[in-house]
């Protein structure tokens, strides 16, 4: 008796069965028999004499019974007090229990590679009944389907060793049979779902065997014999090991493996080098241990491989995904068998053919497109018609390279190409295999070709985001761009696909930099009504740098570097409301009202997008000089002017962002200047330093003097009224500024014109409203700075020159820059104020000329004695007579008389002598008691006593008095007596 049997004293001490004509009883205690006793139950009629002892088999004993009936009392307790082997009593219930365990874990595994037995049935007879009841039931359901296939090996053997003994065995000698055998189970009166297992069985070559083994094949019983099964309902099941029946041991993956092993004598697990048994060369261990690993390394692995081969003939509704799970791929794990298994799966893959359909391709819902070099019709095949993908060979089929990503390989697939689609270790094990230079691994030319003959397949057929897959992989390795025309591959901003061509006329853009990241400044934010020409940003950085690269290195298809020029003409497009997409500007840029001038036209709503506009620029740093026939820059009045104009449009703030006043951008608005508008010169854009020399700001005066010189309309542009304080605060501004750059700069001589054309000045004594310079040929001066305040009035000719009033930020102005001459108090006064005096005919003017001039004399007289000479020859002091100086008023007939011609009012002497008609004193103040102008006329040659001359004319006049009848005779008389007495 084996191991196997010998277990059934577990439970029992005394075994019988029955089998053909013969009842046989075990003893190992010796009890009743000498170990045990075998009778001819049929010759012997046994039953008749002892009807009990085969009441349990429940057969008719007058015949030769066709099979084997195993019948074991239970171990008692009086039995277990005498027995040697177990004291273990085991009761009913222990027995179901056992029945129920072997249902559950082992019932259809015993039937895999049992060649005979078919149905395995528990029955239990309860206590008082006649028939038994069924328990469990396990049944090969298509026993008559495959009972040939199932034998066919069993069969042969015996033959097969016989001729390999007599040496007649053909070299070709090994068998196969797979088939797909159902099973069922009962429980009870419940019947579970059936179940399907494809099972293979295969000899392999006798003759290998025997020439590694010679007689030891046959010492030993060793048949290289291995079977395959696995249940195609559950491929997440864990497979075992069998010699024939299932082992203690399970397999790293689903497959149940069968074989003629060298197991150990428990059956727990099969004989290895780990056993540490005695390993000598000719040891029993040391072929065992060889054996074992001979079925595995060479008997399984090709046993595999049929097996593979009728997986489409056998299970041809088996999932994509669950191909690689009837591989053995073995999953990690540290027990022995592990080691049996470490090279199975290289050793299956060598034992395949190049042409075996075993590997995964893509869905059949997809047939094989036109590959080169591969007739179409051969991936054709009726046998496989019902799978759900095409099963690929090596010879027909590509692989992928283990860098490449799935999504990829599932893409072409999708377009019918033979892709093999394996796990990754497969593609490591090939390199190494007998296959590696027979196995074919697809490429970016190999895919761009296959594109180009399988057009029908993609375009359009396909999601977008897929074709951009195929296009960053064809681009990898392409350098032949030339046949990539015609392709609809290209990734549009506006979410459709473009084609590559050479036409220059229908380019699309990317760039300008590698980056995707989005920003809001990008240009597919700005020109959405152009986003059929940008290469879309949202596809995957490695495209789009890839794309970029190979665009920016130059090849000759339509698919440029974003540059200046392109952004130029797509303002342009955008700003033209006569194109062909002009319905959507209104969306885009606002309202287009008109064109103001060539420099402006006229939109209302832009800011939004002119803003953003700038905000690109700046980002991209892009040279403004590309656009600067564009009108792009807003105004304060609702339009957008040219990049560059021949007058520069004007900031409100100057260099140190200081804002000006409202006032003053009213002022440069009335000589011509056009202002930027505010929100966009308080934006960051204003202070790129790019865009400086396009906007003027407004202290940079040389630019602001150039602005207006170069006006179409100078100097008629300057030709604006400004109130006096406009004229005051635009003198202001410009002479802070200028005098910045005073020391550094010669201001050129067309600037300072400019500025003589600018209403800014005034002149003094006629405030009405501010004057230019120019045009004319006026002589103008500036009062001494002594004077400005206390000149008194200008007499000066105003057809001989004029004097400009002066500020102190007018001074600079005038002085330095204009040039204008500031007269000294002496060139002053006696050039241009003593010669006219005497022509002056408003009496209160020359009240106040003189005033002044009094109060500047003793300087002047210190400076220039001429002075007191001219001065005193010019009729300017009123004369009054005795009476009049009394009253201290000057009468409205008054002469003006020269300083000389007078007397010193305060010398009686010389008062008495003169009639009470006689202009001879200065009248009003000038001959009062003050101190100012009494001296200076006596300094200017007033006289306090009489000359001879004036005796004489003393003495004349009283003569004429005496001819005079209405003067009294004493009156003259005494006159006459005081000049007497005063000679």
């Amino acid at each position: 008796m084996g191991v196997g049997f010998n277990s059934i004293y577990h439970i029992t001490d005394s075994p019988s069965f029955i089998t053909g004509d013969k009842y046989v009883i075990l003893d190992p205690h010796e009890w009743y028999f000498n170990g045990g006793v075998e009778f001819d139950f049929v010759d012997e009629k046994l039953y008749d004499e002892y009807p009990n002892q085969f009441a349990p088999f429940r057969i008719p004993c007058d015949k030769s019974f066709k099979g084997t009936i195993f019948r074991y009392p239970l171990r008692t307790d009086d039995d277990s007090i005498d027995s040697d082997i177990s004291k273990k009593i085991y009761k009913p219930d222990e027995i179901l229990a056992m029945f129920q365990k072997f249902y559950e874990k082992e019932s259809i595994n015993c039937l895999l590679f049992l060649k005979y037995i078919e149905r395995i049935s528990f029955y239990e007879l309860k206590e008082g009944e006649s028939e038994p009841i069924l328990i469990y039931s396990i049944q090969l359901e298509n026993a008559n389907q495959v009972r040939n296939k199932r034998r066919l090996i069993v069969k042969n053997i015996v033959s097969i060793m016989s001729s390999l003994k007599s040496t007649s065995l053909p070299d070709n000698n090994q068998s196969q049979a797979s088939y797909v055998a159902t099973f069922s189970r009962q429980n009870g009166d419940f019947k579970e779902p059936n179940s399907s297992w494809l099972i293979l069985n295969y000899l392999d070559n006798l003759k290998e065997a025997e020439a590694l083994f010679k007689e030891k094949l046959r010492d030993y019983k060793f048949v290289p014999n291995v079977g395959l099964a696995v249940p195609l309902d559950n491929l997440n099941d864990t497979g075992r090991l069998f010699c024939f029946l299932p082992l203690p041991i399970s397999m790293p993956f689903c497959v149940s493996v069968h074989g003629y092993f060298a197991v150990s004598t428990n059956r727990r697990s099969l004989w290895s080098a780990a056993d540490k048994e005695d390993l000598a060369e000719d040891g029993s261990a040391h072929y065992k241990v060889m054996w074992n690993r001979y079925l595995f390394e060479n008997v399984l692995p090709k046993a595999w491989a049929k097996f593979l081969c009728e997986l489409p003939l056998k299970a041809p509704n088996i999932e994509p995904k669950d191909l690689y799970k009837f591989w053995p791929i073995v999953k990690v794990g540290t027990g022995s068998i592990n080691t049996f298994c470490k090279d199975l799966l290289r050793n299956v893959i060598n034992c395949l053919s190049i042409n075996d359909r075993v590997f995964q391709g893509p869905p059949t819902t997809n047939p094989i497109g036109e590959v080169v070099g591969i007739l179409a019709s051969s991936y054709k095949s009726s046998q496989h018609q019902q799978s759900k993908f095409h099963w690929l060979s090596l010879s027909h089929g590509y692989l992928k390279d283990e860098f490449i990503g799935d999504s990829l390989s599932k893409i072409i697939g999708e377009i019918g190409f033979p892709i093999i689609t394996i796990p990754l270790e497969f593609v490591r094990i090939l390199k190494n295999s007998n296959h590696n230079d027979f196995i074919n691994f697809y490429s970016p030319v190999i895919i761009r070709n296959y594109l180009s003959r399988n057009r029908c397949r993609w375009e359009d057929k396909i999601s977008r985001e897929k074709v951009l897959q195929l296009f960053d992989y064809i681009l990898e390795e392409n350098k032949e761009f030339d046949k990539l025309i015609g392709f609809k591959m290209i990734p549009l901003a506006n979410g459709t696909l473009g084609a590559l061509m050479k036409s220059n006329n229908s380019c699309v853009y990317i760039g300008p930099t590698s980056t995707t990241k989005s920003h809001e400044y990008d240009e597919e934010n700005i020109f959405k009504n152009q986003l059929e020409k940008f290469v879309d940003k949202n596809i995957s950085s490695r495209l789009y740098n890839r794309l970029y690269d190979i665009v920016k290195k130059g090849w000759n298809l339509n698919i440029k570097i974003l540059d200046e020029s392109v952004i130029a003409d797509m303002i342009r497009f955008s700003l033209n409301p006569l194109n062909d997409n002009g319905r959507n500007f209104k969306s885009i840029i606002g309202n287009f009202i008109g064109k103001k001038s060539d420099d402006e036209i006229q939109i209302l709503n832009n800011n939004e997008w002119i803003y953003i506009l700038w905000k690109n620029f700046k980002y991209r740093d892009w040279d403004l000089t590309k656009f600067e026939d564009i009108h792009l820059i807003p105004t304060n009045h609702s339009t957008l002017r040219k990049l560059k104009t021949p007058q520069k449009i004007f900031s409100n703030q100057t260099s140190k962002d200081i804002t000006i006043s409202k006032s003053l951008i009213n002022i440069f608005e009335k000589f011509g200047a056009v202002f930027v508008d505010n929100e966009f010169d308080n934006s960051e854009i204003s202070k790129w330093n790019k865009i400086s020399s396009f906007i003027i700001k407004p202290d940079d005066i040389i630019s602001v003097l150039n602005s207006f010189l170069i006006d179409p309309t100078y100097p008629k542009n300057l030709d604006r009224t400004l109130q006096n304080h406009e004229a005051l605060a635009f003198v202001e501004h410009l002479s802070n500024y200028l005098r910045l750059i005073y020391n550094r700069n010669h201001i050129d001589i067309k600037l300072i014109q400019v500025i003589k054309h600018l209403p800014i000045f005034i002149e003094i004594d006629n405030i009405d409203k501010p004057i230019s310079l120019l045009p004319g040929n006026k002589q103008w001066y500036l009062l001494p700075h002594d004077e400005e305040k206390s000149y008194g009035k200008i007499i000066y000719p105003n057809d001989k020159g004029g004097f400009l009033s002066t500020t102190n930020s007018q001074n600079f102005l005038l002085e330095d820059i204009i040039k204008i001459t500031r007269l000294n108090s002496h060139n002053y006064w006696k050039i241009f104020v003593l010669p006219y005096i005497k022509e002056l005919r408003d009496f209160n003017d020359l009240d106040k000329v003189i005033d002044k001039l009094f109060d500047r004399l003793p300087t002047l007289l210190a400076n220039d004695e001429n002075f007191k000479d001219i001065l005193g020859n010019i009729s300017f002091v009123p004369a009054s007579s005795i009476k009049t100086l009394q009253n201290q008023q000057i009468p409205y007939d008054t002469k003006l008389v020269k300083p000389t011609e007078l007397f010193d009012p305060k010398e009686k002497s010389v008062i008495e002598l003169f009639f009470d008609n006689e202009q001879v004193f200065p009248a009003g103040k000038y001959g009062s008691s003050s101190k100012k102008f009494l001296p200076i006329l006596k300094l200017l040659g007033t006289k306090s006593e009489l000359s001879s001359n004036d005796i004489i004319d003393r003495i004349n006049n009283i003569i004429n008095q005496r001819r005079n009848s209405n003067v009294q005779e004493i009156l003259i008389h005494n006159k006459a007596f005081k000049l007497f007495k005063y000679i």
